[in-house]
């Protein structure tokens, strides 16, 4: 009786809190709705992905015994998501369909109370964004084994002004779920030939040598294609198999634990400085001994941090030039990054906080 005289008492205290919870969320989602109304009389755009980080940085600081990062992180980010559609409705869209990696990137960018549209290919989500029909996109930029997204990088480089505002670094874990309980009787795995690579591990065991491997479109459409197929498995995203409601078999059945998919957060407003930032640019170099060479040493010169370097062909080349891909520390606020994009013509494609890591959403 005293036990659950306790329990009952621990109920009660819990309930009064969610009860407070409650009243300052709704406190909180008023000021959003004033600021929002401050922000667009400013011109200063809603979505603020320095502000966002700030706040949690803050938060994951200061701590709470017994509340660890990853809650804190995604219990914030959805206030984040609610706070900013009280001061204006949201839509993203992202390369689909539902259940993709794509998707939870999104997700966890902007959250559930965001408007998100999937697309089937990049170009359909970044035209959608092109013509302002969603305030942001959310595209696949690169990959820690297959390299950068070419389609992305082009579709930025034509563009021709910066439109991305953020990035978001995923760690990418593959399931086999089916509806059959024995390996041995699974006759048809469906995926990507990117996924069926990255755990071929796995299905190199004996039980699978025997099943076919049949390419989708998508990871999503790949456990769909399972889900009608009784001796189907697919090899999806964990949100992608539940989605479908396919028993998942086995998890984490990836070659390479560190599997990582960076993403484009891109919108129509530039962000501020923030003090950890990271530039994009495309730079076309002059096809002479010592071209690359020169602009290298401009930033070396500067003292300006390379991170990243990727070549790209340019559109109608007839003596195989190229466009280079940069990533470099620091904002073009700041003087020495802003002589340098104009004094070699770069195509700044945006500046940005660098990202968090992200924990998986399932």
């Amino acid at each position: 009786m005293v036990k659950d005289e306790s329990l009952a008492a621990s109920r009660r205290r819990i309930d009064a809190i969610d009860d407070r919870m409650l009243e300052l969320l709704a406190e909180r989602q008023e000021i959003s709705r004033r600021l929002g109304t401050a922000k667009r009389e400013r011109g200063l755009p809603i979505f603020d992905p320095g502000r966002e980080k700030g706040i949690l940085d803050r938060l994951r600081k200061t701590g709470a015994v017994g509340f660890p990062d990853r809650a804190i992180t995604g219990v914030w980010r959805e206030i984040f998501s609610a706070s900013r559609q009280a001061q204006a409705p949201e839509r993203v869209s992202y390369l689909g369909p539902e259940g993709t990696f794509t998707h939870q990137a999104a997700l966890a960018c902007f959250g559930s109370s965001a408007e998100m549209l999937a697309s089937q290919s990049i170009a359909a989500a970044f035209a959608l964004f092109q013509n302002r029909t969603v305030d942001h996109a959310v595209l696949p930029a690169a990959n820690t084994i297959h390299g950068i997204v070419g389609e992305t990088l082009d579709l930025l480089g034509a563009a021709g002004r910066p439109l991305i505002t953020g990035e978001i670094v995923m760690p990418i874990h593959f399931v086999f779920s089916s509806n059959q309980s024995r390996l041995e009787r699974v006759e048809r795995i469906y995926s990507k030939h990117e996924a069926f690579l990255q755990c071929g591990g796995f299905l190199g065991q004996p039980a699978l040598e025997r099943a076919a491997r049949v390419s989708s479109a998508s990871t999503a459409e790949a456990v769909r294609q399972a889900a009608a197929d009784p001796a189907g498995a697919a090899l999806s995203p964990e949100i992608a198999a539940n989605l479908a409601g396919v028993p998942i078999r086995f998890r984490h059945v990836e070659n390479h634990a560190g599997n990582k998919t960076r993403f484009f957060i891109l919108g129509h407003d530039r962000p501020k400085a923030g003090g950890r930032d990271k530039t994009s640019v495309f730079a076309r170099v002059q096809n002479v001994a010592g071209g690359l060479e020169g602009l290298l040493k401009s930033f070396s010169d500067r003292r300006i941090n390379l991170t990243k370097i990727e070549s790209r062909p340019m559109d109608a080349a007839e003596n195989f030039e190229t466009w280079f891909y940069i990533d470099f520390d620091g904002h073009a606020e700041n003087p020495e990054i802003r002589e340098m994009i104009r004094s070699h013509g770069l195509v700044w494609l945006g500046s940005y906080p660098r990202h968090q890591p992200v924990e998986d959403i399932q």
